[in-house]
């Protein structure tokens, strides 16, 4: 067996050490960087000459408050946005505790100057921060694709957002409530394609008309009193409403000619007797809007709220005659009970039952 050679051993140790690494081309360097914590992206910057400005040329950036001092936190972003090199936004998060708007401002204005393309924003505080923060800054973007937001009051002032470039848009926590009697809120959104609302509070006669419209995900929806629903969208092929009580508004229609896959989860109102009964009903009429639906699936919470008032599902014809799939979500040996909410479904099928039913 031959002997490796003391120069032959030096070339293998100093194959070993290599910085391998930094023989990698820019964009793979940067696209590992995507994947670290801010603070050490730009901690990378020690590691050699060429690494010193790897971390300015990236063009996701997550600034995330939630693991460091407010007072840290305020001065690395300052710095951050001084420091990074002159080059455009694919993606911004911002997610900050408190109420800050020197910062948020600095925030939005760098992100929109830089034409970001996919934006995030998410203050959470104890109160909601008024959606007038963001309207002026953000209606001037001319790159902005997706938005969220969280933790935001008054967002009926979406109404004058007119960002043109807008295809998504996801709300959680925040707050319709106005002094206006009807509000249209993403009218002016002509190009968003999906939209997702989340645990947002609503008043009035809250409407949604999105002429491209493609998927709607409505959840855990809060209703003030006498609050009403209209959403008209002509090419929603994918609904979801989640977690809500059709029963808790005067009104709660829908229209949708395009649909192609639903999902139903419906409950009983928390506390009011009167709101409870009425849900069946509701949640009936609301069904009219997704007569076109091909793949339709049904929480056990929804067929609880079909069957609450006995025999009312036999009185009522079915406006389905599309649905090629029905998935019923039941407890365990139930199915003979759910036979009225099937029954109710699939009477107006071209396909047999056996065929379309997933229980």
């Amino acid at each position: 067996m031959a002997r490796i050679t003391k120069k032959a051993k030096m070339e293998l140790r100093e194959e070993d050490e290599k910085d391998r690494l930094s023989d990698l081309p820019d964009s793979l360097i940067l696209h590992v960087l995507s994947f670290m914590p801010i603070k050490f992206a730009v901690q990378t910057c020690v590691l050699s000459r060429r690494w010193k400005r790897m971390w300015a040329s990236m063009a996701d950036l997550d600034l995330d408050a939630s693991c460091y001092s407010i007072y840290w936190f305020k001065k690395f972003v300052r710095q951050l946005l001084a420091h990074r090199s002159d080059i455009p936004l694919n993606k911004l998060s911002f997610h900050y505790r408190g109420l800050d708007k020197a910062l948020t401002d600095s925030v939005l204005h760098y992100a929109v100057s830089h034409e970001v393309k996919h934006l995030s924003i998410k203050l959470s505080s104890n109160r909601s921060t008024p959606m007038s923060f963001l309207n002026p800054v953000l209606s001037s973007s001319q790159s902005l694709m997706t938005l969220e937001l969280a933790h935001f009051k008054g967002a009926a002032l979406l109404e004058s957002l007119s960002a043109v470039t807008l295809t998504n848009l996801d709300l959680f926590v925040c707050s319709f409530a106005t002094a206006e009697s009807s509000i249209d809120p993403f009218a002016r959104l002509v190009n968003l394609k999906n939209l997702k609302l989340s645990l947002c509070t609503y008043r009035g006669f809250f409407k949604i008309s999105g002429p491209k419209l493609d998927s709607l995900i409505l959840q855990a929806m809060y209703f003030y009193d006498g609050s009403k629903v209209e959403i008209v969208a002509p090419n929603v092929s994918y609904f979801v409403l989640q977690d809500t009580c059709p029963g808790e508004v005067e009104s709660f229609v829908l229209d949708f000619p395009a649909l192609e896959t639903a999902y139903v989860d419906a409950r009983l109102a928390r506390s009011k007797k009167e709101v409870h009964n009425k849900a069946n009903l509701e949640l009936i009429k609301m069904f009219l809007g997704l007569r076109q639906v091909k793949y339709l699936r049904l929480s056990l919470r929804t067929t609880e709220v079909l069957m609450e008032v006995p025999g009312l599902l036999e009185q009522v014809p079915s406006p389905f005659c599309r649905i090629e799939t029905l998935n019923v979500e039941r407890k365990k040996n139930a199915l003979r009970t759910l036979q009225s909410v099937v029954n109710y479904f699939l009477s107006g099928s071209i396909w047999e039952h056996e065929r379309i039913l997933r229980i």
